[in-house]
């Protein structure tokens, strides 16, 4: 057999010494790269896991201030519940508190739930803080024998049987039949505040005859009656100065040969006139 094919030490020695040294180092240095990129990608792993699933960041309790009636508070809890199941783009748990839009979350309660000016606020690690004022109707809307709460921006609120009216506040109707839906707008915002500014003037300038219910006349809401316990009723226009409307009004009542029982209606939508019948 040939010895051409064998090589003494001194030989290998030789091959090994002529391998460039650059090339060994730069095979080094992609070995230590690819481990810092593995050993990078478990820690960046494990980070991700660590703050998308990891228990520590989910939502165990819900703290909620400010709203009192059980049927709101349960409401309230239920909607937060909704809201924090599943997950994001199928992949980002929504009970996770670093995930969770503030804002979002507000309106989403705030257009569930009978509650205004809601605040969300995070308590890491799992608790979340809920603020709000419950909306208590302005006004109880009346249609035919049904009700229905209204708030003060006019929006129905929810229907209620006669027997379960909670809230002191004015009846209101139209002269006409409406078709009424919860959670639609039937009335304007500013006639709302309107009737409870005309309310607030007339217990002031009209103590000895209380309103007992109000009716829109029209569909555009301008024109509105207020009927007194006596059953005649005042006819007003919302752009009128009420204030002064009233004080005439009670000087007109309080005359010699007025018999206020005897009355209809009392027209005040002419500025420093009064129509009676």
């Amino acid at each position: 057999m040939s010895h051409k094919f064998f090589k003494t030490r001194e030989q290998l020695d030789n091959i090994a010494a002529r391998v460039p040294t650059g090339r060994q180092e730069r095979g080094v240095k992609k070995k230590k790269t690819l481990l810092i990129v593995i050993l990078s990608g478990l820690v960046l792993a494990g980070l991700a896991y660590f703050f998308v699933y990891s228990p520590v960041f989910k939502v165990e309790r819900v703290v909620i201030k400010g709203i009192n009636e059980v049927d709101n508070l349960n409401a309230a809890q239920s909607v937060v519940q909704k809201y924090t199941a599943g997950y994001r783009v199928g992949v980002l748990p929504k009970n996770n508190i670093l995930f969770i839009n503030k804002e979002e979350l507000a309106k989403f309660i705030s257009e569930s739930v009978p509650v205004e000016e809601v605040v969300v606020k995070k308590k890491l690690f799992k608790t979340l803080e809920i603020e709000g004022e419950e909306k208590l109707p302005a006004l109880i809307w009346q249609e035919g024998k049904q009700n229905y709460y209204l708030d003060k921006n006019g929006w129905v609120m929810a229907a209620v049987a006669a027997d379960n009216i909670k809230y002191n506040v004015p009846i209101i109707g139209r002269s006409t039949t409406t078709a009424v839906v919860v959670g639609q707008q039937i009335i304007e915002a500013s006639n709302v505040d309107f009737i409870g500014r005309v309310l607030e003037e007339m217990k002031k300038e009209l103590r000895s005859w209380p309103i007992k219910r109000v009716e829109v006349k029209d569909f555009d809401n301008r024109e509105v009656n207020f009927y007194t316990n006596e059953g005649w009723y005042l006819i007003v226009d919302v752009a009128g100065d009420m204030t002064k409307v009233l004080a005439n009004l009670n000087n007109f009542l309080r005359q010699e040969g007025i018999d206020s029982k005897k009355l209809r209606y009392v027209d005040l939508r002419i500025a420093d006139k009064i129509f009676y019948k």
